[in-house]
């Protein structure tokens, strides 16, 4: 079935609710035992590590806002914990590929570029857009972002 940003985002929330037609049960489960910030987060974190994969990336530095996701991320995951979700363990699983991937924790108002593309994204009723090449407005963002 067809999902967009704007069927999960809607009104300055998450309706994760209407990820369980495409995401698997096992994560689909696990999500929704975290608040609905971390469970975003983690959701965007995990297709984003997927996708700069797919796109041969091999050094990254994931940044985000959200303190519980990165306490998750950040936490070694090779003992048996009932803690941890699926997903968080599906993201470790990818980290262990043949890759450098760094988190790191900022400020919400450091990150105008992720800003600016979820609001892109419901705004133009969009589930997903790859740019090889940030435009001119991101490229200004991205300026300001590095700047600060």
């Amino acid at each position: 079935t067809d999902l967009r940003i704007s069927d999960i985002w809607h009104n300055g929330s998450w309706h994760l609710n209407r990820l369980s037609t495409i995401i698997p049960e096992d994560v689909r489960n696990d999500i929704f035992s975290y608040n609905p910030d971390t469970q975003g987060e983690l959701f965007a974190i995990w297709r984003g590590l997927i996708l700069a994969w797919d796109m041969g990336f091999r050094d990254v530095c994931c940044e985000t806002d959200c303190h519980e996701a990165f306490i998750l991320l950040k936490n070694d995951t090779s003992a048996a914990n009932n803690d941890v979700t699926e997903l968080t363990k599906r993201i470790h699983a990818l980290m262990k590929r043949s890759w450098r991937v760094e988190f790191a924790l900022i400020q919400r108002t450091a990150n105008h570029v992720a800003d600016a593309l979820a609001k892109y994204a419901v705004v133009q009723n969009v589930d997903q857009v790859e740019w090889l090449i940030p435009n001119d407005d991101l490229k200004e963002l991205l300026k300001h972002d590095f700047l600060d």
